[in-house]
Order: structure tokens, then C-alpha cells, then sequence
């Protein structure tokens, strides 16, 4: 394929940023610049009706760009540049407009702007940046290396219209977008990202299933850094082949205005809004674009190329992003049956490929003709994701052993029986508080004032593992506890109307001894308690692994007994 650099123009002209492949001095020379450069390209055609200046305007009018198959498109009246200059960094304009964009992409999309206006670009070079077909991720990915260079004042889009397929006859989503703004492009940082409303209509092509439509009032990014992510994803930018692992802010903050859904004319659910905070980027140690474009030439790989991609650059692709924070403000729904369910809140904090610092559920309240409920607060915190690369080790075993039909390696089975406890998340603290549920039929409600868990340590750690659990209140109605006539007659017998319910525990591991000693106590309210302690002792992380060689070794099969019975001796 010859020269990319137009053909990147082809497929982002909506953008101020990608025109770049002007090169002449001229204002005329630079726009017929572009123009021949796009038709030059293989599978690409293009061609302006009139190319002139005027004064400080140069105009580009009835420009047709069409891929060669048919399936793709583009056509713009007219683009306006005005103070068009070129120069050894690339070129710049004081101002610009591009006037009845069509984007047609056949019977999958085809989208309209009838306006876009931009003022103070100047933008970077890509003479010196190709289209390799054979990498056609890496390719973009250098290209935004150059699309992070360019610097402009501000790209309005006042409006834009777009009509996509989805694939079942007559299933189509119909949508605008309303006050498109990119302001304040300068070292790399779009300063804001704004769309004043964005509004669709999907339809499914069955006349019995009523559309839906989407309304979203708005939504907005602040500082977001190009240069960050060109790092992230331009192979060119690590020094040595090998990344530098440095967190940089990719995003300070972005806020999604009201969100309301509607289902054949009737509202079925809204959204309040959601904010996030600082989203963070990194080069992970080996960069991964160059292997996926090396995945994709492979068109289909099998089990033994994936796993090999996965083995080296899963950890990466997973790794080289986090984000400090995500809230959901007031989630409502409307069902078609009647009443009413909120959530006040749902919040994600500290998420990251090693774990996350909380995921909480706070407010919420269900109101229906059959059932209603409440709860104040569903937390989880403090939360290690287990290992990605435990569960390669065994995708790679299954597939040797499915490919070959051998016994799977020994080495290999101990390796994973000894990073067993590595499949499993580490969770810090459950919290359950404040939970109401109730049907008309049983009168008064289960309730629960809180179930509060805590967990410090790593169960294969130098230090004790402990565990502490605490029910409060757990309140079981008595309509409840006499569904059954016989459990109705012994309820009654004792005089229980319902029961109130406490329980507290306690647990302590340690690794090196294998010892695991547990205090359990349970209460009824108006009536008696039990406690229970127990304690095990020889479960290792040595002799768990020992017990799980066999297991793994048998595969689907039954594992040796006698093997089985030697590695759980002692």
C-alpha cells in the first residue's frame, strides 16, 4: 500500500488535527496536496470539483473521497482555510470550516455534519509517518504520536446526525450528537471535550417490540493527554523496547450529564449522573500493539499462539491503565408493572489490574405491588484480583493436553497446584448494612442491621491470617417461621413470635504451621446462645499443594487414591 498519510486524512477528516500531509508552500499547492495524495492510495479514491483561495481563504469545494469497493465514503461541499501556511513542523490556519460532511459507510452507517468550525490550528507533519498494512494497529498508533503534537484553540461541531445497523433485518439505531467542543489543544493536553446532548433511537425490526430511546444531557472530560496515551500505545516511544513502568495522568476528571431511557413512549429508567476522577496511564515493561497487529496477521491463531500472547503481554494490556474514581448518582427504574427501585449511588474507587480499594452500593430502595425492600449500604473493599497468570498456566495445560492427549508435565502441575491460593481474590472487608426485604404476605419484613466482615493477611503470608465476622440482628418474621405447620406448632410451643438473631467469629491462620483455630457464637434474642471453637492443624501451603498434584494430574479422571492418601498424611 502506498503512503498512509492521506489515507489516515481519509478516515479522520473530521478532525483538525490530521491534516498534516500538506506539504507545498502554496495554499492551492497544500489543498491539491491532500487531495492527490488520498486518490494515490490503493483501494481509495478522491477528487475536489474546485480547488482556489480568495484573499486569506482557501477553498476546497465538492471534495469526494470513496474506498474502491463501494463501502465506504465521504463527501464535504466545501472546507475553508483561512491564513493557510505551511511549514517545517507542518502547517497552521488561523481558522477553518468544513460545510455538509456526508459519512457513508453503505447499508452499516452513514452519518451528517452540516457545520464544523475550528480556530488557531497548527498542525504537526506526517510526511515522514506510513501505512503499514501488515501493522495496521502500530500504524495508528504512531500516528497519534503525531496527532499529540498538534495544537488548535478550538473544534465545534454544532451538530451531527448518524444512522447505524445492527445487523438483524430492519434493527437500526438512529442518534445526534448536539454542541460537539474540543477546546484548548496545547502540548499535548485537550484542555476540554464537551457535547451539549446526545440523543438516539434503537429499533429492533420487530413491529411488537417497542423502541428505545436515550436522551443524555450532556457530558464533558477536562485535560485529557494525548501525549500520555501515545506513550502508552506508540511502540516508537520506549526507549530500548522496553517501557518505563511511569504513571502519568491521562484524564483529570469527566462528568455525563442526566441519562433517561424510554420504552415505547414511557419512561423506564434515568440515570442523575456520573463522575470520575483521574484516569492513569503507563508503559507496561514490553509495549503490545506490534503483537497484536502480529495476532491479527495470523488470522486465525490456535490455543498455543494465543496463550503464548497471553503469557507475554497479558500483564501489560491489563496493566497499563487505572483510575482513581467512578460514581453512578441516582439510578431509577420504572418497571411496566408499577412501583419504583433507586440506587442513590454506586461507586468504584482505586481500580487497577492488581485490585480495587472499594465497590459500594449505597441507598437503595425498591417499591413494587409484590414486593418491596430497602438497603442502606453494600461495600466491598480492599480487593487483590487474583493472578492472571495462574489461569494461563492452566489454559496452556488444558491445551497441551487436548492437543497432544500425554499427561500433563509434572513440573508443570506443581507450579500450578503451588500457586493455587493465586486463583482466588483477597478481599479485605464485606459490609451489608441496613437491609429490609418484605412480601405482603408475611406481614413484617426480614431485616438485617449489618453483616460486617474482615479479612488481614495472605493466607500463604509470614503473618497470621485473620478473619473476623459480626451479624447483627438478622430479624426472621413470624409468618415466616410458620409457613411449615410442624415449625409453625414449635414456634408457638415456644412462644416465639420471631426470632432475633447475633452471631460473632473469629478466625486465625498461620502459614507456617498449617494451624487454624475458629471461635464461633451464635444468639437468639429472649433466648439462648451456642459457641463453637474448633481447630485444624497441618494445611500448609506445602500440603495443599501436595493434595492438589494428584487432583491436577488426573485430569477429568478420578485421582490416585493412594496418592492421595500419602500427600493428606499428617
Amino acid at each position: 500500500m502506498k503512503t498512509i498519510r492521506a489515507g489516515f486524512l481519509a478516515f479522520t477528516l473530521l478532525s483538525p488535527l490530521c491534516v498534516g500531509a500538506f506539504a507545498d508552500e502554496a495554499s492551492e499547492a497544500l489543498a491539491r496536496s491532500f487531495v492527490e495524495s488520498i486518490d494515490k492510495l490503493d483501494g481509495w479514491s478522491a477528487k475536489a470539483a474546485a480547488i482556489s483561495s480568495d484573499g486569506a481563504a482557501t477553498l476546497i469545494k465538492g471534495l469526494a473521497i470513496a474506498s474502491d469497493d463501494g463501502k465506504a465514503g465521504m463527501t464535504a461541499e466545501a472546507i475553508r482555510f483561512d491564513d493557510l501556511q505551511s511549514g517545517e513542523a507542518g502547517f497552521s490556519s488561523s481558522s477553518f470550516t468544513f460545510t455538509n460532511l456526508k459519512l457513508d459507510g453503505g447499508e452499516t452507517f452513514n452519518g451528517s455534519i452540516p457545520l464544523a468550525e475550528g480556530k488557531g490550528l497548527k498542525a504537526s507533519s506526517f510526511k515522514d509517518w506510513v501505512f503499514d498494512p501488515k501493522k495496521p494497529i502500530e500504524s495508528i498508533a504512531r500516528a497519534y504520536s503525531k496527532i499529540a503534537e498538534t495544537e488548535f484553540e478550538s473544534f465545534i461541531i454544532p451538530a451531527a446526525t448518524y444512522t447505524q445497523a445492527l445487523g438483524a433485518p430492519g434493527a437500526k439505531v438512529t442518534g445526534t450528537y448536539t454542541d460537539i467542543r474540543y477546546e484548548g489543544l496545547k502540548g499535548g493536553v485537550l484542555a476540554l471535550n464537551s457535547v451539549g446532548k446526545v440523543s438516539s433511537i434503537t429499533e429492533s425490526g420487530d413491529a411488537s417490540i417497542p423502541s428505545i430511546s436515550m436522551d443524555w444531557e450532556g457530558m464533558s472530560a477536562k485535560n485529557a493527554d494525548l501525549k500520555a496515551l501515545a506513550r502508552v500505545l506508540d511502540p516508537a516511544t520506549y526507549e530500548g523496547g522496553k517501557g518505563d513502568g511511569k504513571w502519568l495522568t491521562a484524564l483529570e476528571s469527566g462528568a455525563y450529564g442526566k441519562l433517561t431511557f424510554s420504552s415505547g413512549g414511557r419512561k423506564a429508567a434515568t440515570v442523575d449522573g456520573v463522575t470520575f476522577g483521574a484516569m492513569m496511564v503507563r508503559q507496561p515493561e514490553k509495549p503490545f500493539v506490534a503483537a497484536i497487529d502480529d495476532l491479527i496477521a495470523m488470522g486465525k491463531p490456535d490455543d498455543a499462539q494465543m496463550m503464548a500472547f497471553l503469557d507475554t503481554h497479558l500483564a501489560g494490556l491489563t496493566g497499563w491503565f487505572k483510575f482513581g474514581a467512578m460514581a453512578i448518582n441516582g439510578i431509577e427504574g420504572f418497571p411496566p408493572e408499577g412501583g419504583n427501585i433507586r440506587l442513590d449511588r454506586a461507586v468504584l474507587e482505586d481500580v487497577s489490574a492488581d485490585g480495587m480499594k472499594r465497590f459500594a452500593l449505597e441507598g437503595f430502595n425498591a417499591d413494587g405491588p409484590a414486593f418491596s425492600g430497602k438497603m442502606k449500604l453494600f461495600e466491598v473493599a480492599d480487593v487483590v484480583w487474583p493472578s492472571l497468570q495462574a489461569f494461563i498456566k492452566i489454559g496452556k495445560m488444558d491445551s497441551d493436553r487436548r492437543k497432544t492427549g500425554a499427561p500433563p508435565d509434572l513440573g508443570v502441575i506443581s507450579s500450578i497446584a503451588g500457586s493455587f491460593l493465586d486463583l482466588y481474590p483477597k478481599i479485605g472487608r464485606i459490609a451489608l448494612t441496613g437491609l429490609e426485604a418484605k412480601a405482603p404476605e408475611f406481614g413484617e419484613a426480614i431485616s438485617l442491621e449489618s453483616y460486617i466482615a474482615t479479612m488481614t493477611g495472605d493466607l500463604a503470608g509470614p503473618a497470621p491470617f485473620k478473619s473476623v465476622v459480626e451479624l447483627k440482628s438478622l430479624v426472621i418474621p413470624g409468618a415466616l417461621l410458620r409457613i411449615d405447620p410442624q415449625a409453625a406448632q414449635i414456634f408457638d410451643t415456644l412462644g416465639y413470635d420471631k426470632l432475633v438473631l447475633n452471631a460473632f467469629g473469629s478466625g486465625v491462620y498461620e502459614a507456617a504451621s498449617g494451624g487454624y483455630d475458629t471461635d464461633v457464637t451464635f444468639s437468639v434474642v429472649d433466648g439462648g446462645a451456642l459457641k463453637i471453637s474448633y481447630g485444624l492443624g497441618g494445611l500448609t501451603p506445602e500440603r495443599i499443594k501436595a493434595l492438589l498434584v494428584p487432583i491436577l494430574m488426573a485430569g477429568d479422571g478420578e485421582p490416585d487414591p493412594a496418592a492421595l492418601l500419602a500427600a493428606s498424611s499428617g
